[in-house]
């Protein structure tokens, strides 16, 4: 029963920090007032002027890939403060604790220990993998 683009909105809205996983078609109309294309135009016409600090853009285009739309392009090449996270790689080891430095939260030695096991080697799959797909 819950309005999905509402609720996605909304959340952008309150958030204290926007996450954007850009893959190669990230920014795709789909045609779904969701889609990534619709988060895309709402950050910049709503969200950027007044929040310009929320967005932690998250480039995961693999080596030699480039973004298929040219807002997604603007956004993750035009951005100092965007991370790398290839598809198909572990995540970072210092992703966490950048992001938390983002949010104004010092991360504690046993929180970059925890990061460090997940980038390295746990069970958890790489970026843009799901088991059994």
């Amino acid at each position: 029963g819950e309005n999905i683009t509402e609720a996605v909105f909304q959340a952008i809205k309150r958030s204290e920090l926007f996450i954007a996983l850009a893959t190669r078609t990230y920014g795709e109309d789909t045609g779904n007032p969701a889609c990534t294309f619709a988060e895309v135009n709402y950050w910049k016409t709503k969200m950027s002027k007044s929040n310009p600090d929320r967005l932690v853009p998250i480039n995961m285009l693999r080596s030699g890939e480039q973004h298929e739309n040219i807002d997604a392009e603007l956004l993750f090449t035009n951005n100092s403060a965007y991370e790398v996270w290839e598809i198909g790689t572990p995540m970072p080891p210092t992703l966490v604790s950048k992001i938390l430095n983002k949010l104004g939260i010092a991360e504690k030695p046993s929180d970059s220990t925890a990061a460090g096991s997940v980038a390295e080697g746990s069970s958890l799959p790489p970026a843009g993998v799901l088991p059994g797909v």
